[in-house]
C-alpha cells in the first residue's frame, strides 16, 4: 500500500512520515520523480507500506497511483498535511534550504486546489495536523 503524503513545502510532510512509516520516499532522496516512482512500485510489489511524499501529485505520479488503484482499489491512500502558510514559511526559514524558497510559489496553486476540494468535501484526502496553529 502507498500513502501519498501531500502539502506545502515546510508543512511537515517529512516530519510526519518519518514518525509513522518505515519506508519514506522523498524527491530529495532520488532527485528524479521517475526513480521515486520506481522505488515506490518496487516496495509496493513487495507488500510494504510506503509513505510517498510529494507537494501535490504530478501528472506522472497521478498516472502511477491511478494504475495501482485500478489493480487494487485500496492500494493508495491520500493524506493532506494541514499546516497554515505562515507556519510553512517559518519552517522553510528554519530549515534554510535555498531551493525551498525558489519553488514555494510554484507549489502554492496546486496545493490550494487540493485544499479547496478538501474543504468542500470533494476530496479523497484525509487531513492531518502536524503543527498546531
Amino acid at each position: 500500500m502507498i500513502h501519498v503524503i501531500c502539502g506545502m513545502i515546510g508543512s511537515g510532510k517529512s516530519t510526519y512520515a518519518k514518525q509513522h512509516y518505515e519506508h519514506v520516499l522523498e524527491y530529495e532522496d532520488f532527485g528524479d520523480k521517475r526513480l521515486q516512482i520506481r522505488e515506490a512500485k518496487r516496495l509496493h510489489d513487495q507488500g510494504e507500506l510506503v509513505a510517498y511524499i510529494t507537494c501535490a501529485p504530478t501528472c506522472e505520479e497521478s498516472i502511477f497511483f491511478a494504475g495501482l488503484e485500478k489493480l487494487d482499489s485500496g492500494a493508495v491512500e491520500y493524506f493532506w498535511i494541514d499546516t497554515d502558510f505562515d507556519q510553512c514559511i517559518r519552517n522553510i526559514k528554519a530549515r534554510g534550504r535555498k531551493r525551498d524558497y525558489n519553488v514555494v510559489r510554484e507549489h502554492y496553486k496546486p496545493n490550494q486546489v487540493i485544499l479547496a476540494k478538501l474543504m468542500s468535501g470533494g476530496s479523497r484526502y484525509k487531513k492531518i495536523t502536524v503543527f498546531k496553529s
